[in-house]
């Protein structure tokens, strides 16, 4: 997947969220590498949202 299709998915999962709700999930991670921690973010939205529909 590429950056563009990356941010255009968080930018989606994370509409409704707050600034300070998003950061707060980021800062709950504690993996050293941004773009891990972006997909793990991703990742466990897409389960929230999964169960949810």
């Amino acid at each position: 997947m590429d950056e563009k299709k990356l941010k255009a998915l968080a930018a989606e999962l994370t509409k409704g969220m707050t600034p300070r709700e998003i950061v707060a999930t980021f800062e709950k991670m504690e993996y050293a590498d941004p773009k891990l921690a972006v997909s793990r973010f991703i990742l466990k939205l897409g389960d929230h949202l999964s169960d949810h529909l």
